[in-house]
């Protein structure tokens, strides 16, 4: 299989991913806040992603089972595309401001069902990559959910602004029939193999066993901290930047320009940047440079918020923030992918992404409860501070760490 042909395949399964989820957290809370929402109930929300969050538990069923004649992990991404499609026609069906119980149970379904593809999608990467290849295909990866985000959050927003709720939830469900027609045309088995050479049959009786040994591997225990802390302030700064824009009175088309054009738009060349990073320098080292940037350009949000209020302030804080967020993502996710056991890829590289999606959900659900307590302004400052302790934190935990199993074999004999 050549490179054209795994850029186009992940590129589509990373878009189909980040299509549902790009509306659901960047077009959903500016709907929400014009129907009058609280920032905590808007911030609450974030808590219907939990499925990206708690995909670990069911990761190594894609490990394991699958059907022999399409393949291990067509076996799973293929039907679940399939229901996505059917969940967002369902959706254009109840408009929120009439059933907005009914719309938010349906896109908690969404997002079950794009967490588990995410897990078939990651294990099938880990597969079918050389590891020279995974810096450039972690930015296809990142660079693909970017454009996905940007067509179902800014992009969606526009179409709401002007056609209604039904045509964006049947404009989403085209473009996820469209991203999956490369998946349908992959003949796995030709490429990886019968099922029986890619499963490892004991695997199915040790899960348990399997992920203790994976958490007790040498430095560990520092590397998933460190996936705790590495985005929490990022996303507590991006999921109240939108009820701001609404309560400053932007429009839903200049709000979709504003995270489309310039914070996706900057995140998918942060991407490409951050695929060049991860292939040319140490990935250890990178992501301790990339802590401190992303903290500096987390903070320039302070910039509009706290000080007389310019779009010229807002673009720059956006494209600075998803830019520098672009290159950490990609750079985080290769040396993610780097920690992964042979046979293991879905369970390790999932538990890996659970954490920082935990760590992702928790600071967008309570960034709503900490803007409304201490104010926009307050908000942003104390999002600034819990970023310059993440760079500490962060320049300790890999202060003499290398990627990769074994890496942390090397370090386990060291010490």
């Amino acid at each position: 299989m050549n490179r054209a042909e795994k850029v186009t395949l992940f590129a589509c399964l990373y878009f189909a991913q980040g299509l549902p989820y790009g509306f659901f957290t960047q077009a959903l809370p500016v709907f929400l806040r014009e129907a009058n929402l609280s920032l905590a109930q808007i911030g609450g929300t974030s808590l219907l992603i939990l499925p990206w969050a708690l995909k670990f538990l069911w990761a190594p069923l894609a490990d394991r089972y699958g059907i022999p004649r399409l393949g291990l992990r067509r076996s799973w991404i293929i039907p679940l595309q399939a229901l996505s499609v059917v969940v967002l026609i369902f959706i254009s069906f109840f408009e929120p401001s009439n059933s907005l119980t009914i719309v938010l149970i349906a896109f908690l379904v969404c997002n079950l069902i794009a967490a588990s593809q995410d897990v078939a999608t990651d294990g099938l990467a880990v597969d079918l990559l050389k590891k020279e290849e995974r810096g450039w295909a972690n930015g296809i990866q990142v660079g693909g959910y970017r454009i996905g985000m940007i067509a179902g959050g800014s992009a969606m927003l526009i179409v709401l602004a002007h056609t209604g709720w039904q045509a964006a939830m049947l404009a989403m469900a085209a473009c996820l029939v469209i991203a999956s027609l490369p998946i349908l045309f992959f003949r796995e088995r030709a490429v990886l193999g019968e099922m029986d050479r890619t499963v490892d049959r004991t695997l199915k009786h040790r899960p348990l066993t399997d992920l203790k040994e994976f958490l007790a591997r040498p430095l560990m225990t520092r590397w998933l901290l460190v996936l705790v802390v590495y985005k929490a302030a990022h996303q507590a700064a991006s999921t109240m930047i939108e009820p701001w824009l609404v309560d400053n009175g932007y429009s839903l088309a200049e709000i979709g320009a504003l995270t489309g054009l310039f914070g996706s738009g900057s995140g998918l060349l942060g991407a490409a940047l951050g695929a060049w990073v991860a292939s040319r320098f140490d990935k250890t080292k990178s992501l301790v440079v990339l802590a401190v940037l992303q903290t500096c350009a987390t903070a320039t949000y302070l910039l509009p918020v706290t000080t007389e209020n310019a779009i010229w302030k807002v673009i720059l804080a956006t494209v600075l923030d998803n830019g520098i967020s672009g290159i950490a993502t990609v750079t985080l996710f290769a040396a993610m992918m780097d920690r992964c056991r042979p046979k293991h890829s879905s369970s390790d590289y999932t538990l890996q992404a659970s954490i920082v999606v935990v760590s992702q959900t928790l600071a967008s659900a309570l960034s709503g409860a900490s803007a409304e307590a201490l104010g926009y302004n307050g908000h942003f400052l104390a999002v600034t501070a819990i970023g310059l302790g993440a760079i500490a934190f962060v320049t300790w935990a890999l202060r003499g760490s290398e990627a990769g199993p074994e890496a942390g074999q090397k370090a386990g004999q060291k010490a």
